[in-house]
């Protein structure tokens, strides 16, 4: 992104943020932290880290939208004055409310389907299921081939859940699935939007999962929101995400100088 165009992303910014009450909304994985091999080894960058905590003096609102747990968003960001929302909206925590969680109901299901994942996928090669106690995270980056065993996994899920029982979903070399219930990062951002009574909301993200925040906010235009939907561009960027983001940011060290840059100006 060039200078002209990385002055008008603040400005924009800026503009919605200054219709209060507003908010700042952010994915984690491949926007406030690069991805790598293992989401484990994954980080929060510094900058974005500090340009958070400055921002949440001034917003009425950030928070944080992952498909990693609430409490493991909470970890890797470590700023107890913002929202955690985690697998997807399944669970939340803040420092008023404490910690919530809508699909308690479904662990014991999701524990079963787990041991039986784990002895049908023992013998494929790269494949490492992650328990996120109301979403079973099947992840293939480590695969040598992993178009077939992506296929291998799908098939696998298609014969095990009963139709409309659990909900199949897809990232970035990952298969997730997730109990059935309405909740996506989209009807996440209207909820918020509706029960804070929002006026400005700017959403940062970059994979499938965050296309469905983006198409939320433009649902929210129709209501009178002031909203901006930025993309962060990287390997395996889904098409949807450049056709519903406002504007791309190319990787996470822009999306660094994006929040800091937006911190000053708005304390200006």
């Amino acid at each position: 992104m060039n200078a002209n165009l990385f002055e008008e992303a603040i400005a924009a910014a800026t503009r919605v943020l200054q219709e209060r009450p507003s908010a700042l909304i952010s994915d984690i994985d491949g926007t406030l932290s690069p991805i790598v091999a293992s989401p484990e080894e994954a980080v929060v960058m510094p900058e974005c880290r500090l340009a958070l905590h400055a921002l949440a003096t001034r917003l009425d609102l950030v928070a944080v939208i992952s498909g990693r747990t609430a409490a493991e968003a909470r970890r890797m960001v470590g700023i107890d004055d913002l929202l955690y929302v985690g697998n997807h909206g399944l669970e939340r925590w803040d420092r008023v409310e404490g910690y919530r969680d809508e699909a308690a109901a479904f662990k014991g299901e999701m524990r079963e389907l787990r041991a039986t994942l784990e002895r049908e996928l023992r013998g494929a090669q790269g494949v490492r299921i992650e328990d996120k106690g109301v979403i079973l995270s099947l992840h293939y980056r480590g695969a040598s081939r992993p178009d077939e065993v992506r296929q291998q996994i799908l098939g696998l899920l298609d014969s095990l859940l009963a139709p409309s029982r659990f909900v199949v979903a897809e990232g970035k070399m990952v298969v997730e699935v997730r109990p059935p219930l309405a909740l996506d990062k989209g009807t996440v951002i209207e909820g918020l939007v509706l029960g804070r009574g929002l006026r400005g909301a700017v959403f940062l993200g970059d994979d499938v999962t965050d296309v469905d925040a983006m198409r939320g906010l433009k649902r929210m235009r129709e209501c009178g929101l002031a909203s901006l939907a930025i993309g962060v561009a990287g390997d395996g960027m889904p098409d949807a995400l450049a056709t519903e983001s406002d504007l791309l940011l190319p990787g996470p060290p822009a999306v660094a100088a994006f929040l800091e840059a937006l911190a000053r100006a708005l304390s200006a």
